[in-house]
């Protein structure tokens, strides 16, 4: 069995919506072997409709936000990927 490591971190929010990217690494972090992009979205069970995150969360989410240089999955892919030299 492999020992790996995960990491996350929220990439994006608003009032209802939550965006994390997800990376997994081999045990010393040399070696990124997947990584994936996860959106969630508040829901009020009891009302049975999406919900506005309290002002609470907002303040947690706005003080833990790490924001990456990409807009698309396809984006963040490339930064990730070894660039060839060019000669």
């Amino acid at each position: 069995m492999e020992t790996v490591t995960i990491q996350s971190q929220l990439i994006y929010f608003d009032k209802s919506n939550l965006k994390a990217e997800m990376r997994m690494y081999n045990h010393d972090k040399s070696e990124l072997k997947s990584f994936i992009w996860c959106s969630f979205v508040h829901y009020d069970l009891l009302n049975l409709k999406r919900a506005n995150h309290a002002d609470d969360m907002m303040q947690l989410f706005n003080d833990i936000l790490n924001p990456i240089n990409a807009i698309t999955f396809e984006e963040r892919l490339k930064q990730f990927k070894p660039q060839k030299e060019v000669k």
